[in-house]
């Protein structure tokens, strides 16, 4: 990364621990029916981060969710981001993770539903950064795709995905705040993932994974593939049509937050998740999701 991009991703993880979380349960009226919009578009039971910040400027969520939303139903985004998701493991050699046994399946569905709409939101930031004058604008060409040359995947939440209730870092046993707090550091983010929150809800199992990833997060083979999914997304929207946001207003600020997310806070994610579901069930089963239409 260069300096330039390195100072928009500090400015944008700045900005996104001074906005609010703005969950489904406390939208607005605008906002809700967007959220819904976009859960049965990605196909997942939850609200990621992203959209959760991008939340605090409902004019600008509202006009790029429009039309990002159309091309998140074609069937060529989906296997996009199965590419995506299949580079996405690192090396862990023969390393296992056993899962706990208390509420195995949820836990377990809600592993496979973050890996499963990690590569989704990389492509979808990929296009806002993109349309927006983002880092990767000057290389893309506007490509006029006609509508219906394209099958659509099936709307509405996966059989089988699954949420469960995130943890606060401020509002939880002090062993599993300080844990949170380690992996939030070591990450250099700004705010702790929700992923992480959610597995917080295993604090063992948290801790155990978290032992596995420890050595790998910041380490040049992690950075670089972090910086070669990137690229890679960057690569894959240069075959869909960009959203126009001409006629939209967009805060300044946008620009960070969306580098933020898409050079830093989601390829990370990506990385993490991805060894998750390897250490549970397979380097194999973490190259795919059961969930792609």
């Amino acid at each position: 990364m260069d300096d330039e991009l390195i100072t928009r991703i500090s400015r944008g993880m700045e900005r996104v621990a001074s906005l609010p979380d703005i969950m489904p349960q406390d939208a607005s009226e605008r906002v809700k029916p967007i959220y819904q919009d976009i859960q049965r578009t990605l196909r997942v039971p939850v609200v990621n981060l992203i959209f959760r910040t991008l939340a605090n400027y409902p004019d600008y969520l509202e006009a790029a969710w429009k039309q990002v939303h159309t091309v998140a139903q074609r069937r060529d985004f989906e296997r996009a981001a199965d590419r995506l998701r299949g580079e996405a493991l690192l090396d862990i050699g023969a390393n296992t993770l056993e899962l706990p046994p208390h509420n195995v399946e949820q836990l377990r569905s809600f592993n496979d539903t973050i890996h499963y709409v990690l590569p989704k939101l990389l492509l979808v930031v990929a296009l806002l950064d993109t349309a927006g004058g983002g880092i990767n604008e000057r290389n893309h060409p506007s490509r006029d795709i006609r509508e219906g040359t394209d099958q659509l995947i099936p709307l509405g939440i996966a059989e089988g995905t699954g949420k469960v209730q995130m943890v606060s870092p401020g509002n939880t046993e002090e062993h599993v705040a300080s844990l949170l707090e380690s992996i939030r550091r070591a990450h250099g983010h700004s705010v702790t993932s929700s992923y992480y929150r959610g597995l917080a809800n295993w604090p063992d199992y948290l801790r155990d994974l978290w032992q596995q990833l420890v050595d790998l997060v910041g380490s040049p083979e992690y950075e670089d593939r972090r910086d070669f999914l990137v690229r890679r997304a960057q690569e894959e929207v240069g075959a869909f049509p960009l959203p126009d946001l001409s006629a939209t207003t967009i805060p300044p600020e946008i620009s960070d937050v969306l580098s933020a997310f898409l050079c830093k806070f989601i390829p990370e994610m990506m990385l993490d998740v991805a060894v998750a579901k390897a250490l549970a069930d397979g380097p194999e089963a973490a190259r795919h999701s059961r969930f792609s239409a």
